[in-house]
């Protein structure tokens, strides 16, 4: 076979992915630690040392993925830190060049995390994003222990400061905003004892009757256009709602903060992730305001949601699509509407009206 045959049967051969790979290969493999990987990777150990059974095929592959990596990271470098990285000391394609990144990413864009298991209970370890700073205490130590600390992707875990699971988290532990959210819409009911409307009330000298049912899309979207027109911070109420159901939207507070998931390395990934912290800030801090606005006067401010969310209930029930969520609608030929506007899923509001229902009886 003629090098042209085998070059025309085996195209990807000289596709310029395959020469970007093996440029960078040569230029990383100059560092130490590139170096390092190569002779593990591309090397056949002596005989009698090495796993037998090892596919230097795909032990080649993932050589292959590392350098692609590091080819990626160093466009996004030069790309979003183009300062940085003309000042740069390191070695082009070098793991500290890449650490570099990571820790430019951590300080100016969004939480680059390494997650560790510590051991500790989940209820009890220390969860959401470290704050945004590149002399982090716990950022510097990961990086001084762990000087050979490679992320093969963009570490994303979530942001939010609770874990939203009854078991995980205490009712009196969180704000007001979100003791709201909690008592009306019922989410964790299966946990509540006494129910949550109930421990409200003993919590901040309320006396308020058992709230309306949750929403369904009619009552939930009234609730919406009311709260949207409001001059305070309740407009805000809604994004409490979708906080504690994960369903904001955002990716840093739509994941639970119990491990991490992660993202191909990629500048359009780097920008939607810098923007998508930004508005994760914004929604957190929007809570908190609405917070401090309830605490300001609970009886009248708390008696006024009240009034708002039973005002939606009472909507929704004297629509014909009462108790519809988004999928009902869409099936009975209506307008889709978007997730933002479902609250509940249709198993916890059948569960709800059931618990109620068996509880009058």
């Amino acid at each position: 076979m003629t090098l042209t045959t085998h070059l025309l049967a085996n195209r990807e051969a000289i596709s310029l992915q395959a020469a970007r790979v093996y440029l960078g290969s040569r230029v990383r493999v100059r560092t130490p630690l590139g170096a390092s990987e190569f002779l593990m990777v591309r090397c056949p150990p002596p005989r009698g040392y090495g796993d037998p059974n090892e596919d230097a095929a795909e032990m080649r592959q993932a050589y292959d993925g590392r350098v692609k990596i590091a080819l990626d990271c160093d466009e996004i470098y030069r790309a979003a830190f183009p300062a940085e990285y003309r000042q740069s000391p390191s070695p082009y394609l070098s793991l500290p060049r890449e650490q570099e990144l990571y820790k430019l990413i951590h300080a100016r864009l969004f939480p680059v995390l390494y997650v560790e298991d510590d051991g500790a209970p989940i209820k009890r370890r220390a969860v959401g994003s470290i704050p945004r700073t590149a002399t982090n205490a716990e950022v510097v130590r990961w990086f001084n222990e762990h000087p050979d600390l490679f992320l093969p992707f963009i570490p994303l875990r979530g942001a939010q400061r609770h874990v939203w699971n009854a078991d995980w988290t205490d009712f009196d532990e969180v704000n007001l905003a979100y003791q709201v959210a909690w008592a009306l819409s019922r989410e964790f009911f299966g946990s509540d004892d006494p129910p949550a409307w109930q421990e409200l009330n003993e919590l901040h000298g309320l006396d308020f009757p058992e709230p309306a049912l949750p929403l369904a899309s009619v009552g939930w979207t009234e609730l919406l256009h009311t709260c949207a027109v409001e001059p305070t911070p309740l407009r805000y109420l809604p994004l409490t709602f979708q906080a504690i159901s994960y369903k904001t939207g955002n990716r840093f507070l739509d994941l639970p903060q119990i491990g991490a998931m992660g993202l191909k390395w990629g500048l359009r990934e780097i920008i939607d992730m810098h923007l998508s912290w930004g508005n994760a800030l914004d929604i957190l801090q929007a809570i908190d305001a609405l917070s401090r606005w309830l605490e300001e006067d609970p009886k009248g401010r708390v008696g006024r949601v009240y009034d708002i969310w039973n005002r939606a209930a009472a909507i929704e029930s004297e629509s014909p699509f009462a108790g519809m969520l988004a999928g009902d609608l869409i099936e009975a030929g209506g307008i889709p509407m978007g997730g933002e506007n479902v609250l509940l899923t249709r198993a916890l509001v059948n569960g709800v009206h059931a618990m109620v229902e068996e509880a009058r009886a």
